[in-house]
Parts: structure tokens; C-alpha cells; sequence
């Protein structure tokens, strides 16, 4: 195991994995493994701990690959500081953040990089993911919607804001191009539910999208995760964020457009919840 202050040891690595955790014992184990067995070797795998108190560093420094650096916070920076801690420490050309409970298939890397490489100006690119729950069991898979390829950045934003959710997925299924990402100053605190879409939106001012349509990666839901229990606030803080878009991207979006994805975004908050009722029983926070 190798501390923050040591460099790669083959110089620059083509792709930094970034796994920002806080009390992740349950799961990052497997998280690791499951990065660790990608296809693709040219990686760092990062592992930015929030001063987690439940033994997570303890695991991960059983993990020897060379590839991993482990940086612990002096205080906790809360979930998107520790995610922008991670983006900073990055040393990639394209980075991905994986949560501390999520899996990456094995040819998730090699299938995004070469992706992104056949697509020069492209800023991102994202593939379906399945969604499983705390033992790991599928239970759906979510994907862009429409045909797999290059998506012009304008037309992925408007496909995004009319959706109501966000299609182009959690971060784990999103290759990013590191420079962008920098350059627009990470991940915005100002949301939550919405703090990906949003940052999706915004890198794809910068450039085009490529979609993926196969299933490279495993979004985790559970009674304790993150996103279970931002359930509450998501169709509200989707409305302020389609609301805001009209204004932000102008040209992309009518206000009728925006008033059915609102529409369409309260719908699927209702069946989010719904779902996490079957999953869970009643436990899931929202």
C-alpha cells in the first residue's frame, strides 16, 4: 500500500478510479476486488476515506495492489467535499468515481477508455447499469434512453432535462474526462439528489456524450446507502433543477417541456419510493 505522497509508479496512469467513502465497511471489500479485476491496467484506484470510525482503512489496507492510494481527510468534508477531494487528488486523463458500495464489471475501464479514445471531444462516457440491492441481487437495468453512440452535447443536455430523472446514471457509470471536470470545479454542494445530473449537464457544454448500451457496472441500493435516503427531497430538488435549466441552457428546453419533465420527475419519485418499500420492508430512510 502506497501513502497520498508517493507517485505512480509507471508516471501518470491513463485512468484514475476514485472511491470516496465514509463508514463503507459493509461493502468497499468488494468494491475494491471488483476494480481491481478490470480488464484495462493502466489505473490508479484512489480511496478517499472521510475519517470513517467503523474500520473501512483497516480493509483497505489489506488490499497490497501497488495501483492503490489511500488518502485519509484531516476532518471530514462531508460526501461532496470528500468526492471533490477525490477529483483533486486524481492524477488520470479520465477519472470515474465509483461509491463505496457500487461494482464495476470486469471490462467496464477497457470498454469506457476505448470508447472515449474512438470519440475525440467527447467529455463522457456512460453505460447501463443494474441495479441490485444489499445482497447483491439485480433487479433492473437503467440506461440512456434511445440508440447507443455519440450523442451532440446540446441534444444529450435537452434529453436529460425532458426525462425527469437522470439517464445518463450515477457516477460509477460515467468515464469523464479529468480536465473538464477540473475546469468546471467538480461536483456542486449546492445539490444533492441532483449534484451528478447536474454536473453531467454542465460537462456536456463542454463536449459530447457516448452512450453505452451494455450493463458495465452494479448500482447498489440499500436500507443505510446515500441514495436511499435522499429519496425524500429528489422530485423537489429535480423541479428546482429543471426550473433552473431553462435558464441555464437556453435554446435546449421549452417551459412545456420543462412542466412535463416536473411531471414526469414526481411520478418517478413515487415509484422510487414503491421500490424501496419492496426492497426494504419500511426500513429505507425517505
Amino acid at each position: 500500500m502506497r501513502d497520498a505522497g508517493e507517485q505512480y509508479a509507471g508516471g501518470a496512469p491513463r485512468v484514475s478510479v476514485c472511491v470516496p467513502v465514509y463508514n463503507g465497511g459493509a461493502f468497499i471489500g468488494e468494491t475494491l476486488r471488483s476494480i481491481l479485476a478490470q480488464t484495462f491496467r493502466d489505473f490508479e484506484l484512489l480511496v478517499t476515506d472521510n475519517r470513517s470510525t467503523d474500520g473501512t482503512v483497516e480493509i483497505v489496507r489489506k488490499f497490497t495492489d501497488p495501483r492503490i492510494r489511500l488518502v485519509i481527510n484531516d476532518t471530514n468534508l462531508g460526501a461532496i467535499g470528500n468526492f471533490n477531494a477525490a477529483l483533486a487528488q486524481a492524477r488520470g486523463e479520465r477519472v470515474k468515481v465509483v461509491c463505496a458500495d457500487d461494482l464495476l464489471a470486469p471490462t467496464c475501464l477497457e470498454e469506457q477508455v476505448a470508447a472515449l479514445d474512438a470519440a475525440p471531444g467527447a467529455v463522457l462516457a456512460c453505460c447501463a447499469r443494474r441495479i441490485v440491492d444489499h445482497r447483491g441481487k439485480g433487479w433492473m437495468v437503467r440506461r440512456f434512453p434511445g440508440h447507443a453512440g455519440r450523442v451532440p452535447g446540446r441534444e444529450a443536455i435537452a434529453r436529460v432535462i425532458r426525462s425527469g430523472t437522470n439517464p445518463v446514471g450515477e457516477p460509477m457509470a460515467v468515464l469523464m474526462d479529468r480536465a473538464a471536470v477540473i475546469r468546471l470545479g467538480g461536483f456542486d454542494a449546492n445539490w444533492k439528489f441532483c449534484v451528478d445530473v447536474d454536473l453531467w449537464c454542465r460537462l456536456l457544454t463542454l463536449g459530447d456524450a457516448v452512450i453505452q448500451g451494455g450493463a458495465l457496472c452494479s448500482f447498489r441500493v440499500s436500507p443505510g446507502s446515500w441514495s436511499t435516503a435522499l429519496g425524500a427531497g429528489q422530485a423537489a430538488e429535480f423541479e428546482r433543477f429543471v426550473t433552473g435549466a431553462v435558464q441555464r441552457f437556453p435554446g435546449l428546453v421549452t417551459e412545456v417541456d420543462a412542466a412535463r419533465a416536473i411531471r414526469r420527475a414526481r411520478l418517478l419519485a413515487k415509484l422510487r419510493g414503491l421500490f424501496y418499500r419492496l426492497l426494504f420492508g419500511g426500513r429505507a430512510r425517505n
